[in-house]
């Protein structure tokens, strides 16, 4: 009897110096290839308002492309929320910044086309001028 508590105290306190697994770095669905995700590249998921709250809490702590993901997973679960069209300007704004002038462009062009009543309306198009002339002007863009 003193054995089997010894090995359950032995193991209760080896799992608590242990690290805490991660989430896995291979996702497997059912009828689909086993897909690979590095560690932080996971999809977000949550309510339109944290979605928003993890976009702006990574753009504070520089790292955009977490940000970017963040708006991006607001915008394709939570369309018709009220943060959607914000979401999508910051990631626009986040695409531009990173030099992704092309999916830049058809970020601001969806916001023009789904949210005309955004404030954001106005600086979309002014966006969208800006990266015309930077095509123009015979700037490299990322394909």
């Amino acid at each position: 009897m003193q054995f089997v508590i010894r090995a359950f105290l032995v193991l209760a306190t080896v799992a608590l110096f242990l690290p805490e697994s991660g989430t896995a770095s291979v996702i497997f669905k059912p009828g689909q290839k086993a897909k690979y995700v590095a560690p932080g590249e996971e999809e977000l998921s949550g309510n339109a308002a944290e979605l928003y709250q993890i976009g702006q809490t990574a753009e504070k702590e520089g790292n955009p492309k977490r940000a970017l993901r963040a708006y991006k997973s607001l915008i394709k679960h939570h369309p018709k929320d009220s943060l959607a069209p914000s979401a999508l300007y910051r990631a626009a704004q986040l695409q531009e910044q990173l030099h992704d002038y092309t999916p830049a462009a058809d970020s601001f062009r969806e916001l023009v086309e789904k949210y005309p009543t955004s404030p954001y309306f106005e600086d979309a198009i002014e966006a969208q001028f800006r990266i015309g002339e930077l095509y123009l002007n015979g700037k490299k863009l990322k394909v």
